[in-house]
């Protein structure tokens, strides 16, 4: 396998099917369980069942993968790199967000009842609905969705959506035309007095307070890393990732100390999410996370808490 291949592998586990050029994963940005994640080299990545795809540079960003891990062959990995991450016309990929449109047949989501009442079910107040603009969304199936706009200097740079009832497929919808690893969700909220609690997905970054942000994934990238960083204020950061993302916390943990940013994270029990856990037990958690120094990060690894 390629160099580049190898590093996907690092971070996905070995993948389901391997046929010529293209290498099928379990995907990393939805409930797919059955190796609907396609990755090719030279064309990119793509999911048959929630949709994400893009060029190979980004499924790097995606995954926090760095140019050491790709370079670290043969000598001429170095062009393997620089064709990874520039264009056909030449210039370096964009580290932006573009601007998203809302779908058609949205609402503020306090003005639609069903899904008002399924927000307040979630622990979302009217209130907090109203300040985090929350939209309700009939899409094109007439299933009713509670969507969260992402918005960077009033501007839309992307959006999730849920289905209020179970069993809808796909559960989540969300912007296309824009890249979630240039976004984190609420982050223009944060107060910079209290550590920013960084985690996978809305509902569980409501459950961590006015402080909680989301990345949409397991895999902080590095704009991300450097927004948070910006964003942070002498408390740092705190990761409250899933109990299945142990290894990313680490990855995470090592890109905001190499910047000099406070990091400490919050290890949830196994099969927990901040979102089910109990909230007096999440709420003591978070309020007695602490940043880590090198040998906190060592002693974790090794199971020394």
């Amino acid at each position: 396998m390629s160099n580049f291949i190898n590093a996907i592998v690092k971070k996905l586990g070995q993948p389901i099917h391997i046929a010529d050029d293209e290498h099928r994963f379990i995907c990393p940005f939805c409930d797919d369980n059955s190796g609907h994640f396609y990755v090719n080299e030279e064309k990119g990545f793509f999911c048959q069942r929630c949709m994400e795809r893009g060029r190979p540079a980004r499924l790097l960003e995606l995954l926090g993968i760095t140019k050491a891990e790709v370079e670290g062959g043969p000598p001429e990995t170095a062009e393997l790199w620089r064709r990874l991450t520039v264009t056909p016309e030449g210039e370096v990929e964009k580290t932006e967000a573009r601007e998203v449109e809302l779908p058609q047949q949205v609402w503020n989501s306090w003005a639609v009842p069903v899904v008002r009442e399924y927000a307040l079910r979630r622990n979302v107040s009217e209130w907090r609905q109203y300040q985090l603009g929350l939209k309700a969304w009939n899409d094109r199936n007439h299933e009713y969705r509670l969507l969260f706009p992402d918005y960077t200097n009033a501007t839309l740079v992307y959006w999730t959506a849920r289905a209020i009832r179970d069993g809808v497929k796909p559960k989540y919808q969300s912007a296309t035309g824009s890249d979630k690893a240039m976004c984190v969700w609420n982050l223009e909220n944060v107060n910079p007095e209290w550590p920013i609690y960084v985690c996978e997905g809305n509902f569980s970054a409501l459950s961590c307070g006015p402080n909680g942000v989301a990345i949409y994934g397991k895999y902080v990238s590095r704009a991300q890393v450097e927004m948070l960083s910006k964003a942070a204020g002498p408390q740092g950061v705190r990761l409250v990732l899933d109990s299945d993302a142990i290894d990313m916390t680490f990855d995470a943990i090592a890109r905001f100390q190499g910047l000099g940013v406070p990091v400490g994270a919050v290890l949830l029990p196994s099969g927990q999410d901040p979102d089910s856990l109990d909230k007096a037990i999440l709420a003591d958690m978070l309020l007695s996370s602490q940043p880590l120094s090198l040998t906190d990060v060592d002693r974790l690894r090794l199971g020394i808490v």
